[in-house]
């Protein structure tokens, strides 16, 4: 049976895994966009550096004193 602790890491890195398809997804189909209608997604790069600051930030605590 899992704990309370482990049922929340499960859930974030879920969440943060869903982050990274939406990163790589979003710059894909910006790329897609300029390259064929001359036309990328409008704030696209804004959307993608604040879903790395989550993603890096949210798995500073995990790292400890290592870094």
């Amino acid at each position: 049976m899992l704990g309370n602790a482990e049922i929340l890491q499960c859930a974030g890195e879920t969440i943060m895994a869903r982050f990274l398809m939406a990163m790589v997804g979003r710059t894909f189909a910006t790329a897609i966009g300029r390259r064929q209608f001359a036309a990328p997604i409008q704030g696209a790069l804004d959307l993608t550096k604040h879903l790395m600051a989550l993603v890096v930030f949210r798995d500073l605590p995990q790292l400890g004193g290592r870094i």
